[in-house]
């Protein structure tokens, strides 16, 4: 147990605040950046941003969600003034945004973001620029209820919407998803972090599969569609995102789906694409592989649009007959 999370667990809600975390930040880029140098893990400046950005991010929170107590009763969970959607956006969800701030990132070229509780780019792309995307916490509104399914990821497109790099922090189990381009070729590395160390993992896909498939969807999405889940006999796994994308690749379960929110920014591309590069099976709801320049022209143009997902370690014929036996209305399926 590191320093930090010991004082962390000595502290009382009222000093875990914001400005205590934040008050960490530099330290902790300085011990991922002395990582990513020494470990050579990542071999492009996208690579190294994206992994400065998932150790930082695992490094501050990963430690502060295994104390339930402390951290909802701090002011970490207060809401966000001004946030004007249904969206939860918390204070606790400001400390990855600020990291990203103080990376200052060491691109070969001008780059654009966008976070995901804020919807909407920080300025208009010329069309030459990288476009950086980062979901800072979540399944904040999950903790509350007693899940324990967060996460964090950063995507990194190249001027061509093509995939340069991405990562995606397990916030639970301290595990990151690490996607890199190289040359023509992706490198993917799943590894273990603590505070000192990093222990990389086998990345190959499983082969077995359950013996009953289990879905991941959002919770809200069971209860609306429960008339059509109700016959399926699978378990379900009451999450998406990117703690849903690592169950299925650690073969806890078989498939994401999201059959109505589909955002293009923060679920399906920072998903879905970086799940499609590693061999995964990832179409939209009917079974349709996605088009992802498409999505994400559209999206410049339409905050507004919705992309339909599914995303498994199933072969292409059990892919499809699930995404069949679901019978999920057109009416439902929102796509671009």
């Amino acid at each position: 147990m590191s320093k930090y999370e010991k004082r962390i667990g000595l502290l009382p809600a009222s000093k875990l605040t914001l400005e205590f975390v934040l008050g960490k930040i530099d330290q902790s880029i300085e011990k991922a950046e002395l990582r990513v140098k020494t470990s050579r893990l990542a071999e492009t400046p996208e690579g190294e941003v994206a992994l400065k950005y998932a150790l930082t991010t695992g490094g501050l929170l990963s430690p502060i969600l295994r104390f339930p107590s402390q951290t909802l009763a701090s002011n970490l969970y207060e809401d966000v003034e001004g946030n004007g959607d249904d969206n939860q956006y918390k204070k606790i969800d400001l400390i990855g945004d600020e990291i990203f701030n103080r990376l200052k990132p060491g691109f070969r070229q001008p780059y654009v973001f966008f976070v995901e509780e804020r919807k909407r780019w920080n300025k208009v792309r010329s069309g030459n620029e990288l476009m950086v995307v980062i979901d800072p916490f979540d399944e904040t509104s999950a903790y509350q209820k007693g899940g324990r399914v967060q996460s964090s990821a950063i995507v990194i497109l190249d001027e061509e919407a093509g995939l340069a790099a991405s990562a995606i922090v397990n916030l639970i189990d301290q595990e990151i998803l690490f996607i890199e381009k190289r040359r023509e070729k992706y490198a993917v590395q799943l590894l273990t972090y603590d505070t000192d160390r990093y222990i990389l993992r086998e990345t190959r896909l499983p082969s077995v599969i359950n013996e009953e498939i289990q879905i991941a969807t959002l919770p809200r999405r069971i209860s609306e569609i429960s008339v059509l889940f109700e016959n399926i006999p699978y378990p379900q796994m009451p999450t998406f995102g990117g703690f849903g994308l690592m169950a299925v690749l650690r073969g806890e379960t078989n498939i994401v789906f999201d059959p109505k929110k589909g955002q293009p920014w923060y679920e399906a591309v920072q998903v879905g694409l970086p799940a499609e590069k590693m061999g995964l099976r990832v179409t939209d709801g009917k079974g349709h592989r996605i088009n992802w320049g498409q999505l994400i022209d559209a999206s410049f143009k339409d905050v507004d649009i919705r992309q339909t997902i599914a995303i498994s370690n199933l072969s292409e014929v059990e892919h499809l007959k699930l995404l069949s036996d679901l019978k999920l209305p057109d009416s439902l399926l929102r796509t671009v």
